[in-house]
């Protein structure tokens, strides 16, 4: 394992903390690793941010900055099979923290709070709100991974208590070959452990209403995300306010 030196620095007033770049991030782009379909066994437990960060940064070999952020906050344990960028979005799912990509070596992480300025400029969003597995090679699941994505949206619009929008989670699924849900796993939690039970009740079990490909990797990482108060939730309008 490459050991990743932690260390405190200044960069255009913000104190950000880092994880040094090892050989490996400096032959590869950040983009390319966080877009790869490789699946690497992480097993980050639940600890402070800064911590966590550079957990992940030396088990998928990338430089992670922080900036504006409190170190010590807690975060979620993270454990599985994942691709680097599902391991980043069940590691953040909870935070509403955001990344950025800086350049071919790092990663960026800050609240939204955080003001643009030039430690920001030519930063690109990280896509962390999506469903993985989309696209693996010459493969094409676009169709499919929309279909769980409605499945379950609409699933979980049934119930106010489980109606998305308010609250942020991160979930692997995995499917059996008939496209029923086998088994599903929350990567953190929505913040009330009754609500946590709920969707799990709700997604134990669910059809898709079709068979998955048979070489779809698995499992599908979703993050659900919070809508701000000015924006509709995706629900349908039949769903339980």
């Amino acid at each position: 394992m490459t050991q990743v030196a932690i260390s405190v620095a200044v960069l255009l007033g913000a104190f950000l903390l880092f994880a040094c770049a090892s050989l490996a991030v400096a032959r590869s782009d950040a983009d390319t690793l966080l877009n790869s379909s490789e699946r690497l066994s992480f097993d980050i437990p639940a600890q402070p941010l800064a911590q966590a960060l550079r957990a992940y940064g030396q088990r998928s070999d990338l430089s992670v900055l922080l900036d504006g952020a409190d170190p010590q906050r807690p975060m979620p344990a993270v454990r599985g099979q994942m691709t680097r960028t599902q391991a980043l979005a069940a590691l953040l799912a909870d935070s509403g923290l955001q990344a950025f990509y800086v350049d071919n070596r790092s990663i960026v992480i800050r609240p939204p709070s955080s003001k643009p300025g030039r430690a920001t400029a030519g930063q690109r969003p990280l896509n962390l709100n999506h469903i993985s597995g989309v696209r693996d090679g010459a493969h094409d699941y676009s169709t499919y991974v929309v279909r769980v994505q409605q499945t379950v949206r609409n699933a979980l619009c049934r119930s106010p208590q489980t109606r998305p929008g308010a609250y942020r989670l991160a979930m692997q699924l995995w499917l059996k070959p008939d496209g029923q849900v086998e088994r599903v796993h929350l990567l953190g939690s929505t913040g009330r452990a009754s609500r946590d039970e709920a969707i799990s009740r709700v997604l134990d079990s669910l059809r898709m209403g079709a068979a998955p490909d048979a070489s779809l990797p698995q499992p599908l990482v979703l993050l659900l995300a919070p809508v701000s108060g000015h924006v509709r939730d995706d629900c349908p309008v039949q769903a339980g306010k």
